[in-house]
């Protein structure tokens, strides 16, 4: 079926921890034989719509990749500004184990809601904090040539209490898909604590950051992490001159944007 990854909305609704932990390992094994990654969707009327138990399976199943919708979660517990500390703690678990995100937005009336012309409200904003902190820590583990998916996903009319135009749905979709980006920059810089901390600091993230930053096509940070990564590691001939051939390519793709945005402005 040439699928590059399979999300999981996992059935029946109501089981005990021990069959949602057999379900889940099954699922995750037939996945990794198959070679397709696995992600495990929170969403109502499936098994992970009981917020504790989904935060038992994301803390206890090691290789455990989650699809945060946290909208269903926010609705169903009545989720307000502040969340209640164990909701936070379980939150906190699931997006640890972030593999992808999805970017509805929602308060603790609607499962989904209009964020406003610029998506500058108190809810965008909130749901921004989480997905950039579900970001940071798919960052930490993510190995060259893997990808992160934000899906800015707007349900059909039944999902909000008042019916929208299609165009406009298609323009918040595409809002929420820019809004991502810029988090996702965001989330890039957070690489900096490792240092601050004085812990141990894998190298290697800068150029993970490099390429996810590429991907983006955001050059100028990609070439400043670039640079780190070259001055942090010790890198042998073959490396250093990779290294090179990936600035050469970054610096040519900087300079076209360049050039396009210029013949743009006139």
């Amino acid at each position: 079926m040439n699928a590059r990854a399979i999300v999981g909305m996992i059935q029946p609704t109501f089981v005990t921890y021990e069959e949602g932990s057999e379900k889940i390992r099954a699922m995750m094994a037939r996945a990794k034989s198959a070679g397709i990654p696995f992600y495990v969707e929170t969403h109502r009327g499936t098994i992970t719509q009981d917020l504790q138990l989904t935060g038992r399976w994301a803390s206890s199943i090691p290789d455990i990749r989650m699809h945060p919708d946290l909208s269903h979660f926010v609705i169903s517990y009545e989720v307000g500004s502040e969340p209640r500390r164990k909701i936070r703690e379980v939150f906190d678990s699931v997006l640890a184990k972030c593999g992808m995100i999805d970017g509805r937005i929602g308060n603790g009336q609607q499962v989904q809601i209009d964020i406003g012309s610029k998506g500058d409200t108190v809810e965008a904003r909130r749901f921004a904090k989480w997905w950039k902190q579900g970001m940071v820590a798919w960052l930490k583990q993510a190995k060259p040539g893997d990808i992160f998916v934000f899906k800015s996903e707007l349900g059909p009319p039944g999902y909000t209490l008042s019916l929208k135009l299609k165009d406009h749905d298609e323009e918040k979709s595409a809002e929420l898909a820019e809004k991502a980006k810029q988090y996702f920059r965001s989330a890039l810089t957070r690489f900096e604590l490792h240092l601050e901390s004085g812990g141990p600091f894998d190298q290697r993230i800068y150029f993970r950051a490099f390429e996810a930053a590429s991907r983006l096509e955001d050059y100028k940070t990609a070439l400043g992490y670039l640079d780190r990564y070259e001055k942090s590691a010790k890198l042998s001939g073959d490396e250093k001159a990779r290294v090179e051939k990936y600035r050469a390519r970054a610096k040519s793709q900087l300079q076209k944007n360049s050039g396009r945005k210029g013949d743009e402005g006139t």
